[in-house]
């Protein structure tokens, strides 16, 4: 495995061709609008594998936003999990790591 850092433009396509298992995005959507929020998250959301991880800022949600993923808690701090598949109103913060 293999760890890579890279600054990339969000609002135009990413230059990544394997699946990402985390995604550190923190404090950066509370700068665009909604519309600019959904069309970063649709590329970040494309480059995640599933099941692997998002973290956004403290004061950043997926709200509204997108469904692609599921809340998790790590020692009370909230990270998304992209969805693989989740039972029929499976709704909450679940572990990330049970």
């Amino acid at each position: 495995r293999h760890i890579e850092f890279q600054k990339v433009n969000l609002t135009r396509p990413f230059p990544f061709k394997d699946k990402f298992q985390l995604v550190l995005c923190r404090n950066v959507l509370i700068y665009h609008s909604v519309e600019g929020k959904i069309d970063i998250l649709s590329r970040i959301t494309a480059a995640i594998a599933p099941g692997g991880y998002l973290v956004l800022g403290a004061g950043e949600s997926l709200l509204g936003i997108s469904n692609d993923y599921e809340q998790c808690g790590v020692d009370g701090a909230i990270i998304y999990r992209k969805k693989e598949h989740l039972a029929k109103g499976e709704v909450g913060v679940k572990e990330c790591f049970p």
